[in-house]
């Protein structure tokens, strides 16, 4: 794997996130898609939290939830106050 593959998947994020001229013009099948690949070449506990937040955006709040469980038991994140944010964001 290419070392600066996960920070080139991470610039894809942002510039899909900067296209967007609103808000609710963000394109988040696309941002699923790459925070999947990303989670595949590089995961980790916020990679994973962003996802959850992606697909919340396309699928709703419920699945976004159920991707959140993973997290409950991470010794980095289970406990930590960004994993709640987004819970609470999602109810």
């Amino acid at each position: 794997m290419d070392p600066s593959a996960p920070y080139q998947l991470q610039a894809a994020v942002a510039a899909v996130h900067d296209e967007a001229l609103r808000y609710d013009d963000t394109d988040w099948p696309q941002i699923v898609a790459l925070y999947g690949v990303l989670k595949r070449l590089a995961p980790n506990p916020m990679v994973t939290l962003n996802h959850a937040i992606a697909v919340a955006m396309v699928d709703g709040p419920q699945t976004g939830l159920e991707l959140l469980k993973t997290l409950d038991d991470d010794a980095h994140l289970g406990n930590h106050y960004r994993l709640d944010a987004v819970r609470a964001s999602f109810v």
